[in-house]
């Protein structure tokens, strides 16, 4: 099985605390790891949960406020004192490349920083490989708030052993057949693909949703996803408080996630001002029951 998993690495919005961390979630994919948003003690978090830091090589920031882009600095400084020499991508909105260039002047050392522009206005793919395509969305906030969502590419089909024998498949008819296509003998008679080839895997995908307003109009964008990470700062005690700021309530991100059809809800982005965190989950679960609470270090394998 390929590996798709998902590690939390901060859950707190705004600061902080002795326990808990700021923005940040790493997603492997095949030993290719994408990070999320980076805010302050990212790159700590990376090393206690024994990430290979010179794997990590595109980091997609969801906006410009702190909690978001703080641990950017420490992480890219790490980059070059441990002489790591890599290609790093940066995919954020156009001011965060000045401010780089201002903290860290890139004009000597090891590592070669490329820095993508976000679209502030529409849904755009960002990103390919070999293994997924990403793909980034607006977001209503205070400020310009980008969304990610990455899909799984699909894969060659993997052909069954003993009909390779009993057919005495060529090389050109196996990759044929790799690639979907039906059989044809040399009688003319079409046999279809799937009596060669295994069933495919279901492709995953995970949507990363931070700082917004409770907004339907991103539905389209994420419906079906397997994982979705939504925003839940507030509890609906606090609503009006939550639309004042730009943000949502576990209430909300449970809506979003129950009319976009989603696998699983993931909320985090909590204010330090609830200690028991418990609430969230509470008011969450009563509208959409597959939701669990960000943790430091929980691990997601979809």
């Amino acid at each position: 099985m390929k590996t798709f998993t998902l590690t939390i690495l901060g859950t707190t919005s705004a600061v902080p605390t002795s326990k808990r961390y700021t923005s940040a979630h790493i997603l492997n994919v095949c030993e290719h790891y994408y990070l999320f948003d980076c805010g302050e003690a990212t790159q700590i978090r990376i090393r206690q949960e024994k990430i290979p830091l010179s794997k990590v090589h595109h980091i997609f920031i969801s906006h410009l406020h702190g909690d978001h882009f703080f641990g950017l600095f420490g992480l890219l400084s790490s980059f070059q004192l441990h002489r790591i020499v890599t290609d790093v991508y940066i995919y954020a909105h156009r001011p965060l490349k000045n401010i780089i260039n201002t903290v860290l002047p890139y004009d000597e050392g090891n590592v070669n920083l490329h820095f993508v522009e976000l679209n502030v206005d529409s849904y755009e793919q960002i990103y390919e490989d070999k293994h997924v395509k990403i793909f980034s969305f607006p977001l209503k906030h205070r400020i310009p708030v980008s969304a990610f969502v990455v899909k799984q590419k699909e894969e060659l089909l993997k052909l069954r052993k003993e009909k390779i024998v009993e057919f005495g498949l060529s090389i050109k008819e196996m990759i044929d057949l790799k690639n979907g296509n039906d059989y044809v003998d040399s009688a003319g008679n079409v046999i279809p693909n799937d009596v060669f080839t295994y069933p495919p895997a279901k492709l995953k995908s995970y949507a990363y949703i931070t700082d917004t307003i409770y907004d339907e109009s991103i539905i389209p964008y994420i419906y079906n996803v397997d994982v979705l990470y939504h925003e839940a700062t507030f509890t609906s005690k606090h609503a009006n408080h939550a639309t004042l700021s730009g943000h949502s309530t576990a209430q909300q991100a449970a809506t979003i996630a129950q009319k976009a059809n989603v696998g699983k809800l993931i909320i985090g982005h909590f204010s330090s001002r609830y200690n028991d965190r418990s609430i969230f989950l509470d008011e969450a679960t009563q509208i959409f029951s597959n939701t669990i609470l960000a943790e430091e270090g929980l691990k997601i394998t979809f």
